[in-house]
């Protein structure tokens, strides 16, 4: 039985709230029917120490990363690696000021970039699951649960595998087929009259 939600801390500048809303919206879609608790970063104005706490208080920790950095994300990220927290590190896959490159690449080793929401929901429901899965215990996930978690994780796995011709869906061409190539047809030989 759980005693309480599980807390995840979004740790993300101003101009990345839709990808906010994107893992709040992943979070109501998990496979399994958890309680979680969202705490963010505190929005321009508010008290950042309060957001401190809060990292510390967490069981899981998203970091994103748009077009540029900005504080307390680095305030934030120092607290969750203090903490030990499980870490997430999301990279959206667009041109970086250079106060974004600087924070990329000196935060952080293990990035990954995420095109659009589909691909960003699909990257934190497969960390979640997998964390949730290595908590099992400290989460109180039931062995039905976790079952639900490994098949699902199993699946998005396999989502990433490359198809081979022959095996899986049809590769290639299955019926016969016209090669269009860039070089010249050979020229029409001339009979003689």
């Amino acid at each position: 039985m759980r005693e309480r939600p599980i807390r995840v801390f979004v740790s993300a500048t101003p101009d990345l709230e839709p990808e906010r809303e994107v893992i709040g919206e992943a979070l109501a879609r998990f496979p399994v029917p958890l309680a979680w608790e969202i705490a963010r970063t505190p929005r321009p104005g508010e008290q950042t120490p309060e957001a401190l706490a809060l990292v510390q208080q967490s069981d899981l920790f998203l970091v994103l990363l748009g077009e540029d950095a900005g504080a307390p994300v680095g305030a934030e990220l120092l607290a969750a690696q203090r903490a030990e927290l499980p870490r997430l590190a999301l990279l959206k896959d667009e041109p970086h000021t250079p106060a974004g490159q600087f924070f990329r690449y000196s935060s952080v080793d293990d990035w990954q970039a995420f095109r659009g929401p589909e691909d960003l929901r699909r990257l934190v429901l497969r960390w979640l699951a997998q964390e949730v899965l290595r908590e099992a215990i400290k989460f109180g996930l039931q062995p039905d649960e976790a079952a639900r978690l490994i098949g699902f994780t199993r699946d998005e796995q396999a989502k990433d595998e490359p198809m081979v011709a022959g095996h899986g869906e049809p590769q290639g061409a299955q019926d016969g087929a016209v090669i269009v190539s860039a070089r010249r047809p050979p020229r029409a030989e001339s009979t003689p009259e």
